[in-house]
């Protein structure tokens, strides 16, 4: 899987490999999951209303069909959202209405 951004692009084969301009650097999965979720929580200075799950914080997660940390690394890009949670309510799928 790549995402290109600039001059950087982020490789995901085994653990992933971040590739920063012309610096190379590997990382585990666990660590690119805080990247999009603590870490960016802590860039906004929002890390104490979100990035985790913990009490008083707002409850905004996805559900995947696989778990990304132990799935063949290639299925990483092919694995869908099956539920989506924002303010502690399923926003995705969308409930009937009743």
């Amino acid at each position: 899987m790549e995402s290109r951004s600039g001059n950087s692009q982020i490789r995901f084969r085994g653990s992933t490999k971040l590739l920063a301009s012309s610096a190379t650097v590997w990382i585990f999965r666990e660590d690119a999951i805080r990247l999009f979720a603590i870490n960016n929580a802590k860039i906004s200075f929002e890390e104490k209303e979100k990035g985790s799950l913990e009490v008083g914080k707002r409850a905004n997660f996805i559900a995947l069909e696989e778990d990304i940390l132990t799935c063949d690394v290639d299925k990483i890009r092919s694995i869908k959202v099956s539920q989506t949670n924002v303010g502690g309510a399923m926003i995705y799928p969308e409930l009937p209405q009743k």
